[in-house]
């Protein structure tokens, strides 16, 4: 079948076993949706606007759930691939950001923590504390989110606040960084100038 790209945006990058690794979200005109990865930055599998042949596959996960695979390569033979395609993912599902959105708190949530540098026996490393400023930092990715826009935009604005934060997070490590980041303001306060930066060219 011959599906055209409507939509690709940018998702997380990860260091891979063999360097960085792009995702990448993406829907067609006919409405399915999904996720592929990259080692190219930018990237040139899909393109906006551009009409694809399309193997569709269908699999099943290793928790056992089923789902499509879309393969754009090898359609002789769909068994087989070459990682070309793209995996079924409804990625801008308000439940599924929701969820994507607790457990990425609670793990920027430690790493605040940790960069503190507290007493073990301290406050803030209480479980009440811990959840407090995982909730502060889960409000803080739904910043932007409006009812009134689109599922593709909130999710997109969500990833962008997602991003700025653990962008600063990184910056927290640099010594000369550090010394500004001595708060949880101060380390909401730069994410925000992050996520400004990073929406000029979104």
């Amino acid at each position: 079948m011959k599906e055209t790209v409507k939509y690709v945006s940018e998702g997380k990058e990860y260091d891979g076993k063999f360097g960085k690794v792009y995702y990448h979200n993406i829907e067609f005109v006919s409405g399915k949706k999904g996720q592929f990865s990259t080692n190219k930055n930018p990237q040139d599998k899909f393109m906006p606007g551009v009409e694809y042949d399309i193997v569709e596959i269908d699999k099943v996960s290793r928790n056992g759930n089923p789902y499509k695979f879309y393969d754009k390569e090898k359609i002789d033979n769909p068994q087989f691939s070459k990682k070309a395609g793209v995996y079924e993912s409804h990625y801008d599902k308000p439940e599924v950001v929701k969820s994507i959105s607790k457990s990425v708190s609670f793990t920027h949530a430690t790493k605040f923590l940790a960069q503190l540098d507290l007493d073990v026996q301290g406050e803030m490393k209480r479980t009440e504390s811990f959840l407090q400023y995982a909730k502060k930092i889960y409000d803080f990715y739904y910043k932007d989110w409006d009812a009134n826009n689109s599922n593709q935009i909130n999710s997109h604005l969500n990833l962008k606040r997602r991003t700025s934060f653990e962008i600063v997070l990184g910056l927290a490590e640099l010594p000369f960084e550090s010394i500004y980041l001595t708060s949880f303001d101060a380390y909401l306060n730069y994410a925000d100038i992050i996520f400004k930066e990073l929406m000029k060219d979104a």
